[in-house]
């Protein structure tokens, strides 16, 4: 039930503004990020976090996890449903981001994703997925992540065209919301101790976390289910 109202500002999250290889688990954010600064530049916004760092010898890891509200920063770059910006080097660890899920609607500039707006060639993703509405004025723009670079990984990671507004992106599988409610789209998900669903009734949620009205809302609108 966060409000974060102001001008500008930068390394802004629902949670965490600033994480250096921290580790984030089972959590859940609601809320409003409104900046309206003609200001430019990269500004790391996040529905989770704003921006995480990646340490030489910790890796940086966010799992089971969801994010609900709205990201109003129409001149803001480097801005995501969970995460702004995932950055850092490191030969042997990662930024990892596993079985999370995101309805977080942005209206952003550059480097926007509904889960990540950029992230770092060290990240990899898992079994996530984004539906929020996707909005930016200039590039890298994407469903599931706006920007990245090689070797970055995703498996079974979905957004929704549908949804999200966006053709494209620079990680991830577009899929329909109707595949998003049936429990076979989700390959290799684990629906025995981390996951749920009610079948052609709801989206993918957490178990064991407050079930969001989110993902049954999301197929109303689609002509699916009234």
């Amino acid at each position: 039930n966060y409000n974060i109202v102001g001008g500008y500002g930068e390394n802004i999250g629902g949670l965490v503004g600033y994480g250096a290889a921290s580790t984030i688990s089972k959590v859940y954010t609601k809320g409003t990020i409104k900046l309206l600064s003609t200001k430019e530049t990269f500004n790391h916004i996040g529905g989770l976090t704003g921006r995480n760092i990646l340490s030489t010898q910790i890796a940086s890891n966010i799992s089971q996890c969801y994010t609900e509200g709205d990201i109003i920063t129409p001149n803001a770059t480097a801005v995501g449903g969970i995460t702004g910006t995932l950055s850092g080097y490191s030969t042997t660890y990662k930024h990892n981001l596993s079985n999370s899920y995101t309805s977080v609607n942005i209206n952003a500039k550059s480097y926007v994703g509904g889960l990540i707006g950029t992230a770092s060639s060290y990240t990899n993703i898992t079994n996530s997925y984004a539906v929020g509405k996707v909005n930016g004025s200039n590039s890298a723009i994407g469903g599931l992540v706006g920007s990245t670079a090689n070797p970055s990984t995703c498996t079974s990671s979905y957004w929704c065209a549908e949804t999200t507004g966006q053709l494209t992106s620079a990680l991830g599988i577009n899929t329909t919301i109707t595949n998003l409610s049936r429990q076979a789209s989700y390959s290799g998900w684990n629906f025995s101790t981390i996951w749920a669903i009610e079948e052609e009734t709801s989206l993918a949620y957490l178990q064991g976390m407050k079930v969001p009205d989110m993902v049954y809302d999301k197929m109303n609108g689609y002509g699916i289910y009234t």
